[in-house]
């Protein structure tokens, strides 16, 4: 036979803040998921319940609970890039042509060069 449940707990989270603190448990859940199935890492959720006493004989507590969490980051992927002399990092090699300037062996083979068949466009 199962205990019962002892729902004091729930109680104190329904009570603290008018019952908000759920609301932010859940919110912090479902954002925690998403980057977790973005990722496809592991994230943490953490309810951190502080009681302070507020008397000598601590008969009435203070109760402060915090939700927090940890999500998984995407990685953004890295970017290649090219130093010049000023230190500086630039997309297109200093040494090289630029990404759409003509090569010499664009020049020597522009008449061989893939042409559209005829009556088809360029």
């Amino acid at each position: 036979m199962r205990k019962e449940l002892d729902n004091m707990a729930m109680a104190v989270l329904q009570q603290t803040r008018k019952g908000a603190v759920i609301d932010d448990l859940s919110a912090t859940i479902r954002e925690v998921v998403a980057a977790v199935k973005a990722a496809k890492k592991k994230g943490v959720v953490t309810m951190k319940i502080e009681i302070v006493p507020k008397d000598e004989d601590a008969e009435q507590v203070a109760v402060d609970i915090e939700v927090t969490s940890k999500r998984p980051k995407l990685k953004s992927g890295a970017a290649l890039f090219y130093t010049n002399e000023e230190n500086g990092l630039q997309r297109e090699d200093p040494e090289g042509p630029g990404l759409f300037e003509a090569t010499e062996y664009d020049e020597r083979n522009r008449e061989t060069a893939w042409k559209p068949a005829v009556g088809g466009e360029a």
